[in-house]
């Protein structure tokens, strides 16, 4: 069954167009799945300080990738700064993502929507909202 979605999601995903990807664009991405540690609220500085801690996971991608995103304020096309190289990854439910915790530490591809996003939550340039995810080798 997880085979069956994860070949749905990777139809859906498709190519992201020009060079590229957007947010928004259904995207398959490969790389190595990390665990990280940030502080939260109330001051997203230090654990040590009292700031709780936000478990992430990080998806250490491959390929460095461009991504583009809409202006909040004007609609205006804009590119992030240096390709991407780190994207953090969501789950629907933490049902799903302890279906994944295995794949912690190894190479994956992943496929779901691409998202850029200002939130203090967010500890990298961009958010993969997984659909799918398997095991991978990394070349």
């Amino acid at each position: 069954m997880r085979n069956l979605l994860f070949v749905a999601a990777l139809a859906a995903a498709g190519t992201a167009g020009a060079d590229c990807l957007k947010d928004g664009d259904s995207v398959m991405l490969s790389g190595k799945v990390v665990a990280k540690v940030f502080p939260g609220p109330p001051n997203y500085y230090s654990i040590q300080q009292g700031d709780q801690p936000e478990n992430a996971w990080l998806l250490v991608l491959d390929k460095p990738e461009c991504v583009q995103a809409r202006s909040e304020d004007n609609g205006a096309i804009y590119t992030l700064p240096g390709p991407v190289q780190v994207v953090q990854m969501a789950f629907k439910t933490q049902g799903v993502a302890d279906l994944y915790s295995q794949m912690i530490g190894h190479h994956v591809q992943a496929a779901g929507m691409l998202a850029v996003n200002s939130s203090p939550h967010v500890h990298a340039p961009a958010v993969l909202g997984v659909d799918a995810m398997k095991k991978s080798f990394p070349w």
